[in-house]
């Protein structure tokens, strides 16, 4: 008994997907992911308090932050789907990824890492 199976794209990006939401590693990216945007309102709230900003000022911005931090939370795992969708479309995660090591005849570059 033969199978014949034809793996599409889509499928490619499906398990992407699910390993990412699934496996241990994925899930602990997720969450650092996650956290992000409650450590950087934390830290923007530390640093008005640091500087004696207004009461009024930091309690106004501690409510705004709270927002942001919920939606971040919330949202992020729709984000980190649609990079995995992007990354696995040929497009690179960053502009760095885009150079390449290599010169036009080839060969590697003497100032390139290693």
């Amino acid at each position: 008994m033969k199978f014949k199976v034809k793996i599409e794209e889509e499928d490619y990006i499906r398990y992407n997907i699910y390993i990412a939401f699934h496996s241990r590693a994925g899930r602990g990216a997720l969450f650092r992911g996650r956290i992000f945007g409650l450590a950087i309102s934390l830290f923007a709230l530390l640093v008005m308090y640091v500087v004696k900003a207004d009461r009024g000022l930091i309690m106004t911005e501690a409510a705004f932050l709270a927002v942001f931090s919920a939606i971040w939370f919330f949202s992020y795992p729709y984000f980190a789907k649609k990079s995995i969708r992007k990354r696995a479309n040929g497009r690179p995660k960053s502009r760095k990824a885009e150079r390449s090591n290599w010169n036009s005849s080839g060969s590697r570059s003497p100032f390139s890492r290693r």
